[in-house]
């Protein structure tokens, strides 16, 4: 117990490093939308989110850079699209790579 604020979004927290008030910026405001995407309103769909990571993948492409991380996000976008949650905020990437539908 420390000074910090956890925040787990994966299945297995222990597994994971939890993210703390040194997170960036963008963990503080939606914290709400990972830890309870079926409530939060929606500000940033994953149909959206496949948009700008496929114009991040054509970027890398066009000045030969590695992204591997982009490439497993895209994949996990589309994955979680394919599900049915196209329309939903990203964050409810957490939900999705939990397993729940």
């Amino acid at each position: 117990p420390g000074s910090h604020t956890e925040l787990s979004i994966c299945a297995a927290p222990k597994a994971c490093a939890p993210l703390v008030e040194v997170a960036a910026p963008l963990v503080h405001y939606r914290r709400p939308v990972f830890e309870h995407p079926e409530s939060a309103p929606v500000t940033f769909t994953i149909d959206l989110a496949i948009k700008d990571l496929g114009l991040v993948l054509a970027l890398a492409s066009e000045v030969g850079a590695d992204v591997p991380q982009s490439v497993t996000n895209l994949a996990a976008m589309e994955a979680a699209a394919a599900a049915g949650l196209g329309a939903a905020d990203m964050g409810s990437i957490a939900v999705h790579l939990r397993g729940a539908p």
